[in-house]
C-alpha cells in the first residue's frame, strides 16, 4: 500500500515537473511572436488576404477561389476573425495562435512516436524554429497548415496505429482531412504519407483509414476544377523546373527546418547537410531488427518529402518552402529519432550537444531575419517618410506593382499612387500583368498622371520570380535618361527616390533618340 502511495505521488509529481517544463517554450515562442505581430509591417502576401478578406465571407470565397486560386477555408477564417478588429496585428495573431497549438501538441506526438526522447528538446528546437515563428507572422493559412499537419499526425496514432484504437479518434481524423483539404491542397500529401505509414505498420488498420479519408476525398471533387486551373495559371508562367531545381528547393527547405543556415546558397553544401542528417537514420533502420513505433514518423516524413518532389515536377509547378512547411513538425521529430538508437547516458548527453547547438543557430537566424523589425518593403517607415516630404500633386509611383497594394493599406496622405505599369487585376492573378518590357511603356505610366513637375518613385521587390523579369533595369533607364534624383532614402528591401522630371517633350525626345529612332 505504501509503495502504491509512493508511485502515484511520485507519477503526479513526474506529470506537474513535465507539464511545467513544457510551458517554458510556449512563453518563448510567444515572447518573440507577439511583440513582432505588433511590430512587423504588413506586405505584399499579408495585404492580399486582408483585401481578400475584408468584404464579407461571400466575397472571400469567391476571391479565394477565383484570384488567390486556393481553398476558401483559412480565407472564411480570417473573416469571423476579423469581426473582432480589422487590423492586420489581429489578423495575424490567428496565425500566431496556430503556432502555439502546434507547441502545444508537440509533448504528445514525441510520448507517441519517439518515447525515448525528451519532450522539451523538441518543444524548445520548435519553439525557436524560424519556420514556424515566420508562418506564425504571417497572415497567410502557412500557420494553420502546419498545425492542421500536426493534429493530423496526433489523431492518427490513436486512431490507425494504437492497440486498442480510440474510436473518436477516427471520427476526429475524417473531420481534420475535410477542413485540411480545404485549407491547403499540399496537406493531401501528408495524408497519403500517413496512409502509407498504416500500411506499413499497422496493415490491419488500411481498411478503416481508407473508409475514414474517403468522405474528404469526395468532398475535394468540387475543387479538382480549381486545382487544375491553378496549375495551368502557374505552369502557363513559368518555365518548369528541372528535377534538380526542384529537389535543390525541397532540400534546402528541409535543412531549414531543422538547422536554419542563414545565407546558405551553395547547392552542394546544402545536399551535404541534408545527408548528414538522413545518415542517423539512414544507420538506425539498417541496424533495427523491429519496426518500432520510432520509425513511423521517419516514414511518414520521407514519404511526404518524395510527395512533395515527385507530383509538383510532374506536374511542371515551382514548389516553395513555404508549400512544403507542412513537413516541419515530421522533419523535427523525424530528426530527433536518430537518438532513440543512442544508448543511456551517451543519448542524454548527444542530445544536450545537438539540442544547444540548433537553438544557437535558430537564435543567430532568427537575429538576421528580424533585426530590422521589418519585413520587406518597410511600409511602415516608407510611408511615414513620405508623409513628412511630400507636397500636394506629387504622385507616387511604386514598382513592382503589388508593392502598391501594402503601401496603400498605411497610405492616408494627399497624392495619388500609381503601380507600375498598372494597378492589379484582382479578378486574376498572373505575374506577368507586373513586367515592363519598354522605356516607353514606363513614360505611359509617368506621363498618364498630371502633377507639379515632382514624382515619388518607390522600388520594391525582386526583380525576377523564376523565368520571369519584371524589368527593373527598363525602369531605371528610363529614370536615369528623363529624371533627376533629388532625395534619394533606402529601407529594408525598398528605396524611395524624389524625381524631377524634364518637359514632355524633352522626355519623348530623349525616349527616342534613346531607342534608336
Amino acid at each position: 500500500m505504501l509503495r502504491e502511495l509512493q508511485r502515484h505521488t511520485w507519477v503526479k509529481h513526474h506529470r506537474w515537473h513535465t507539464s511545467v517544463w513544457a510551458v517554458v517554450p510556449l512563453l518563448l515562442y510567444l515572447a518573440i511572436t507577439v511583440p513582432l505581430a505588433s511590430i512587423l509591417n504588413v506586405w505584399k502576401d499579408d495585404a492580399y488576404t486582408l483585401h481578400t478578406t475584408s468584404s464579407g465571407l461571400a466575397y472571400a470565397f469567391k476571391q479565394s477561389i477565383q484570384f488567390e486560386q486556393n481553398a476558401p477555408f483559412y480565407f472564411l477564417l480570417v473573416v469571423i476573425w476579423r469581426q473582432v478588429d480589422q487590423a492586420a496585428t489581429w489578423a495575424r495573431l490567428l496565425s500566431v495562435l496556430c503556432g502555439a497549438g502546434v507547441l502545444a501538441m508537440i509533448p504528445a506526438l514525441v510520448r507517441r512516436y519517439i518515447p525515448g526522447v525528451p519532450a522539451l528538446w523538441v518543444s524548445l528546437a520548435t519553439a525557436l524554429n524560424p519556420t514556424l515563428i515566420w508562418a506564425a507572422l504571417e497572415i497567410r493559412m502557412y500557420s494553420l497548415a502546419i498545425l492542421l499537419a500536426s493534429a493530423l499526425s496526433l489523431v492518427l496514432f490513436d486512431g490507425f496505429l494504437r492497440v486498442p484504437y480510440v474510436k473518436r479518434a477516427v471520427y476526429l481524423y475524417s473531420v481534420l482531412c475535410l477542413i485540411a483539404v480545404y485549407t491547403e491542397f499540399y496537406l493531401v500529401f501528408v495524408i497519403i504519407a500517413h496512409g502509407v505509414a498504416i500500411l506499413v505498420y499497422r496493415r490491419d488498420a488500411i481498411a478503416r483509414f481508407a473508409a475514414c479519408v474517403s468522405l474528404p476525398i469526395l468532398a475535394l471533387l468540387p475543387i479538382v476544377r480549381l486545382i487544375h486551373g491553378q496549375v495551368s495559371n502557374v505552369t502557363g508562367q513559368f518555365v518548369p523546373p528541372t528535377l534538380f531545381d526542384a529537389l535543390h528547393i525541397l532540400a534546402r527547405s528541409t535543412a531549414q527546418f531543422i538547422v536554419p543556415f542563414v545565407d546558405v546558397r551553395g547547392r552542394l553544401f546544402i545536399y551535404v547537410i541534408v545527408i548528414a542528417a538522413l545518415i542517423p537514420l539512414i544507420v538506425a533502420l539498417i541496424r533495427s531488427r523491429q519496426r518500432g513505433a520510432s520509425l513511423i514518423m521517419p516514414t511518414i516524413f520521407c514519404t511526404g518529402f518524395l510527395l512533395f518532389l515527385i507530383v509538383p515536377y510532374g506536374a511542371g509547378v515551382w514548389l516553395g518552402s513555404r508549400h512544403s512547411s507542412p513537413l516541419l513538425v515530421p522533419a523535427m521529430l523525424s530528426f530527433f529519432t536518430a537518438f532513440t538508437f543512442v544508448r543511456e547516458p551517451s543519448r542524454m548527453k548527444i542530445g544536450v550537444f545537438w539540442v544547444c547547438v540548433i537553438l544557437s543557430i535558430q537564435c543567430l537566424a532568427l537575429f538576421k531575419t528580424y533585426q530590422s523589425l521589418a519585413k520587406e518593403g518597410d511600409w511602415l517607415r516608407v510611408v511615414d517618410f513620405i508623409q513628412h516630404h511630400e507636397l500636394p500633386h506629387e504622385p507616387i509611383f511604386i514598382f513592382e506593382a503589388e508593392s502598391a497594394l501594402p503601401y496603400e493599406y498605411y497610405y492616408r496622405g494627399p497624392n495619388r499612387v500609381v503601380p507600375i505599369p498598372r494597378p492589379i487585376n484582382f479578378k486574376h492573378y498572373d505575374l506577368r500583368d507586373f513586367q515592363v518590357h519598354t522605356v516607353q511603356e514606363v513614360a505611359r505610366s509617368f506621363n498618364g498622371v498630371p502633377s507639379g513637375g515632382r514624382e515619388w518613385l518607390i522600388t520594391a521587390g525582386d526583380c525576377e520570380a523564376r523565368s520571369i523579369h519584371y524589368g527593373c533595369d527598363v525602369l531605371e533607364q528610363y529614370v536615369s535618361k528623363c529624371c533627376r534624383v533629388t532625395l534619394s532614402r533606402t529601407f529594408y528591401k525598398a528605396r524611395v527616390r524624389l524625381l524631377e522630371r524634364s518637359a514632355t517633350q524633352t522626355t519623348t525626345r530623349q525616349l527616342r533618340r534613346g531607342a534608336g529612332v
